[in-house]
């Protein structure tokens, strides 16, 4: 993976560029031809996408035996009968408001 781009090593037009991909006001064919004018050294314009794009695997995870919250396996069937889902469920263990149906 190409090393992470900030604010300091990369130029405020690549990144508003990159917002402008972000937001959808430009399209990843645009975005990759736009980008090559940044493209120096052997970096392509796909690696300076792959750079800036959010890692979301590698965001912050909290422990299973975390105190502050309450999980459950729970299955919910289908409203119009196709079978069920499973699926895990965390809150938070506090009170929940009054007449919540989906906290605990």
């Amino acid at each position: 993976m190409p090393p992470r781009l900030t604010a300091q090593t990369s130029t405020r037009d690549l990144l508003i560029l990159f917002d402008a991909y972000v937001h959808g006001d430009v399209d990843r064919r645009g975005f990759l031809r736009k980008a090559q004018r940044f493209a120096k050294a052997g970096v392509t314009s796909a690696g300076l996408l792959a750079a800036l794009s959010p890692n979301f695997a590698a965001g912050q995870q909290v422990r299973p035996d975390d105190a502050r919250l309450r999980t459950e396996w729970i299955t919910v069937p289908s409203p119009a009968g196709y079978g069920s889902i499973r699926g895990y469920r965390p809150a938070p263990r506090r009170r929940a408001p009054r007449g919540c149906r989906w906290c605990w």
